[in-house]
């Protein structure tokens, strides 16, 4: 039986860049949360065509002191990019919180989010092997309520990890090197979109984000996540407005309901490790969602002539 003594208030650290209207729902949610440290980093604009609402997002970022008034508020004076922005934020908030909740400007925390990622703190503290606690994936879980399951691969709609995990990754997430040298050598269990991701960003096209890259070397090292079966954070930004997700997008329907469980027990995994049936679902998931039948043909056929061709030019 665990006897070490559980958080009584979780640290947040939230990244923002240009959407000041849903940085201002999050800041309005954030008000009935007992949080511990509060900390805000704002990218700055990549051109005068983003000025305006990095300005907005700025102001709005300024305003979570009326409620938070020992929170720290990081205003970047350049645009630092996704990547890096993203990963030297969590780096300065773990370097002050051993235990911190990572919430993007579009993910709205429900009720029950705090005390769940209290209890999953205590229970997996010790328990190096689970690098993360997502709030939220879109995967349908048969556990049922107030359940959990692992998962392989990372979400980042609303999660959480310690430092001692983190500052081991960084190094990684830092670097030049590649979890993978060939994208074909990354596990099914990732879905293609990883792999047409590394191929891209191999060939120069800048597309292995962060989130992406964390789940690759998370893998690599055989490290897992704690995924709840209900969604506790409302992902504002998959309600067809945010850059990733139009109004067509089919991930849309998968991402409803958001479910609230203030108060709640919530029951955790004795054996540390995913279950293939859940892997199956996410690497479908993953695999299909941005295409239909007949374009994840196309994609296929097209992996395997690369892969036969080689492209030593790109090193793939």
């Amino acid at each position: 039986m665990n006897t070490q003594k559980p958080l009584s208030r979780i640290a947040v650290t939230i990244l923002a860049y240009r959407r000041a209207e849903k940085l201002e729902q999050l800041r309005l949610a954030l008000r009935s949360f007992p949080t511990a440290e509060l900390f805000v980093f704002c990218d700055g604009a990549r051109g005068i065509a983003d000025e305006n609402e990095c300005r907005q997002t700025q102001q709005v970022a300024k305003r979570f002191l009326e409620d938070h008034p020992e929170a720290k508020i990081v205003v970047r004076e350049r645009n630092w990019g996704l990547n890096q922005n993203i990963v030297q934020s969590i780096t300065t908030a773990l370097s002050t919180v051993p235990f911190t909740v990572v919430l993007e400007e579009d993910v709205i925390p429900q009720r029950g989010l705090f005390e769940y990622l209290a209890q999953a703190e205590i229970a997996y503290r010790d328990q190096h092997q689970v690098f993360s606690i997502a709030a939220f994936h879109p995967i349908v879980s048969d556990e049922g309520p107030l359940t959990t399951f692992f998962s392989r691969r990372f979400f980042c709609w609303g999660w959480a990890t310690w430092a001692d995990r983190w500052q081991a990754m960084l190094q990684m997430m830092q670097g030049n090197t590649w979890p993978y040298e060939h994208y074909w050598q990354i596990p099914s269990c990732m879905g293609t979109d990883c792999q047409w991701a590394h191929r891209q960003h191999r060939m120069g096209r800048k597309r292995l984000t962060w989130d992406r890259l964390l789940a690759l070397w998370t893998l690599k090292h055989d490290l897992i996540h704690l995924c709840p079966s209900t969604r506790l954070t409302e992902n504002i930004g998959l309600d067809g407005s945010g850059e990733n997700c139009t109004a067509s997008d089919p991930a849309r329907r998968l991402f409803e309901p958001v479910h609230s469980f203030d108060g709640a027990v919530w029951e955790f995994q004795k054996s540390i490790s995913p279950k293939e049936a859940m892997d199956e679902k996410i690497r479908i998931y993953f695999t299909d969602r941005h295409r239909g039948y007949w374009d994840s043909i196309r994609k296929r056929l097209n992996y395997e002539l690369v892969r036969m061709r080689g492209l030593k030019k790109y090193g793939l």
